[in-house]
């Protein structure tokens, strides 16, 4: 079978034929249910899943499935006792062997992935790809702080969605007088404005309901250990570089615009 080009991560080519995923795959092994919907009579089958985006899933099938059949999948779900059911269509399928298929399904809409996993944040792979301009797109008239001990970092995003979104405060008055214009701040443990947790609950006292962005060295212990001392959207590690940037920014643009329209229909 031809890989369609457009599988469990949402495949997007770019001009120099290098293929890039729209969204962040996320590791998910667990069981799951998949009904193809182009052979009337034919039960659903077992799959074992290996990934999920909030519009894919990739698993591993004991049945071959045609490019393009709609489907049905039903997956656990972590937050109720029933499951979760999407649509979707396959988009890929690959024989690993005799009677085991690699398979992307697409959804037909995109589902709510904290209804499915518990995310790492640092266990995003295959980093979707986004351009400057979709993430500028997310922020109409709210900026991100970048508050790091690297002036670079600021220079780096500076350079991509422009100084009007983002901010590089010289102190903790600056940042908090900010706080109810930002989307998002990025922060690592010993910033130049104090300590962690310090600068996070000044900026939660000063009605900062945006998300923040963890910069850290590596992806170790010590490293998740700050991830227990505040809310964390998406992390980054050093050396930063340009996609993993935007991706992580998108994450937590997106994941605090969510957590806002929720709060507005709840009111």
């Amino acid at each position: 079978m031809q890989d369609s080009g457009n599988g469990t991560g949402i495949w997007k080519g770019t001009h120099a034929g290098v293929r890039r995923r729209e969204f962040t795959r996320w590791p998910y092994a667990n069981p799951a249910m998949l009904l193809l919907r182009d052979t009337p009579g034919v039960s659903a089958c077992e799959v074992a899943c290996r990934d999920i985006s909030c519009r894919g899933v990739g698993l591993r099938s004991p049945r071959e499935a045609n490019i393009g059949t709609p489907c049905v999948i039903i997956l656990r779900s972590r937050t109720r006792s029933s499951a979760v059911s999407a649509t979707g269509m396959v988009a890929r399928c690959e024989q690993i062997r005799p009677g085991l298929y690699n398979v992307g399904v697409r959804f037909d809409q995109q589902i709510d992935l904290e209804q499915i996993i518990t995310r790492d944040p640092f266990a995003g792979h295959d980093h979707e790809h986004v351009e400057p301009e979709q993430l500028r797109a997310l922020l109409p008239a709210q900026s991100i702080a970048v508050v790091t001990s690297n002036p670079n970092d600021a220079k780096m995003i500076s350079s991509l969605l422009g100084s009007t979104h983002v901010l590089a405060p010289k102190s903790r008055q600056e940042l908090t007088d900010q706080a109810l214009s930002l989307a998002a701040v990025v922060l690592e443990e010993n910033t130049p404005l104090g300590e962690l947790s310090e600068v996070a609950v000044d900026l939660y006292c000063s009605g900062f309901v945006g998300k923040v962005v963890l910069v850290a060295p590596d992806a170790g212990a010590h490293s998740r250990r700050l991830l227990e001392k505040l809310p964390v959207a998406s992390a980054m590690v050093r050396p930063l570089d340009r996609d993993c940037v935007l991706s992580a920014l998108a994450d937590a643009v997106r994941e605090q615009l969510s957590h806002a329209a929720k709060r507005q229909k709840a009111a």
